[in-house]
């Protein structure tokens, strides 16, 4: 059994009803995916400001490590 409605948009019929509720559910469940990426992103991105804030950034602990390495060297080797 099928119904027919005819409107200013055209004929509707169940099956046009049935794969709109389907689009707009993927459309849903979609933004709602987007949504978390986006906040755990978010959580990530704030925590490695943190993080350099507190230790610094990568250049600033490579210098630190290469210093340490040349001062270790310039004690043993002298």
């Amino acid at each position: 059994m099928s119904y027919r409605v005819a409107g200013l948009l055209g004929e509707v019929t169940l099956r046009t009803v049935k794969d709109r509720a389907y689009a707009e559910i993927s459309a849903a469940v979609g933004r709602t995916l987007c949504k978390i990426a986006i906040h755990l992103l978010d959580n990530q991105v704030n925590s490695q400001a943190r993080a350099s804030e507190k230790d610094g950034g990568f250049s600033e602990r490579l210098y630190k490590v290469r210093s340490a390495v040349k001062r270790q060297q310039t004690k043993g080797g002298a």
